[in-house]
């Protein structure tokens, strides 16, 4: 394991071993889950300072997966609206620590077009591979317009949790 002060450094994510995903109830009974493969991220991260760590994160909107090709094209061309708005982003503003092994991220995330700030609590591991990162934030989609029509409202839960679980690695 390696000390925490030892991470200085920039980061980006390890594809291979990162989760980036959400989970939506649909007609308030099922879940339905799905992630995204196709991402840049770029972190600086200061563990003496963490208020100089920097998150940069950009989701090619496009590669939405939810295991179901209808499904994922309805979303990305009715809700998130691909041909307007190809990714998704979050850039931090801020970076405090909250405890040994977890900091409070405020970030501003872009959704179709509207960005509004957020705070998740980013819990960190050391690993031998990297730090593991992993964080959840359950946001109102209608926050960032994320809907349909009248009838979406109605069937899909507005609460949407997204979720990360990366390894971070060096950046050369």
């Amino acid at each position: 394991m390696t000390k925490l002060s030892a991470l200085t450094g920039a980061y980006t994510l390890d594809p291979a071993r990162t989760r980036i995903g959400f989970t939506a109830r649909h007609a308030m009974a099922s879940r339905v889950h799905g992630h995204f493969t196709s991402y840049d991220a770029h972190a600086y991260l200061d563990a003496e300072t963490p208020a100089n760590s920097t998150i940069d994160l950009t989701i090619h909107t496009h590669s939405l997966h939810t295991r179901n090709p209808q499904r994922d094209q309805h979303l990305l061309t009715h809700f998130l609206r691909l041909a307007d708005h190809p990714t998704i982003t979050l850039t931090s503003t801020d970076v405090r620590r909250r405890t040994p092994t977890s900091f409070a991220l405020t970030a501003d995330l872009t959704i179709r077009g509207t960005t509004r700030p957020i705070t998740l609590d980013l819990h960190y591991r050391a690993t031998d591979d990297g730090p593991r990162l992993k964080a959840a934030l359950t946001v109102n989609r209608h926050d960032w317009h994320v809907n349909w029509n009248a009838a979406t409202t109605l069937m899909i839960s507005p609460h949407v949790t997204l979720e990360l679980d990366a390894i971070a690695t060096r950046r050369p």
